[in-house]
């Protein structure tokens, strides 16, 4: 009966926990980008930022990547329309592409758009990763 209180107890505490929002993870990937993507000459803080901006965003790409092949074995069994695959893809789904390119596309957005700073980076996803590089659904 512990065990069990204690997960339920675990699961409601990590509700709402991420504190990641658009303004955030744009302060954690500039100066990285700045430094020419590497490590070297960054503060230990702005490496830790850096770690930080790599593991979201790389997550993030990988997650579209997963899609993008799931949506391309549909497209393959015919399972669904491609038209209404296409529509899915420009809202789920990534083609791989270097990490670099993903900061670089997600600073120019957060840079372009600090009216959206206060929400998660997730919900603007389709606007610098998503149509930005696109699944190809014929590979």
């Amino acid at each position: 009966m512990k065990l069990l209180i204690r997960t339920l107890t675990m699961i409601f505490i990590s509700f709402g926990a991420s504190a990641v929002s658009v303004e955030s993870l744009y302060k954690q990937c500039k100066p990285f980008q700045s430094n020419g993507f590497a490590f070297e000459n960054l503060s230990t803080k702005n490496v830790q930022n850096a770690i930080a901006c790599l593991s979201y965003l790389a997550g993030m790409r990988d997650t579209g990547l997963a899609n993008c092949q799931m949506m391309r074995e549909y497209n393959k069994m015919k399972f669904i329309d491609k038209n209404k695959l296409e529509i899915i893809s420009n809202l789920s789904a990534n083609a791989n592409v270097h990490i670099d390119q993903v900061i670089t596309s997600f600073t120019n957005y957060a840079e372009n758009n600090s009216d959206e700073w206060k929400y998660s980076p997730t919900v603007y996803a389709s606007k610098y990763l998503y149509k930005k590089f696109p699944c190809t659904l014929d590979e």
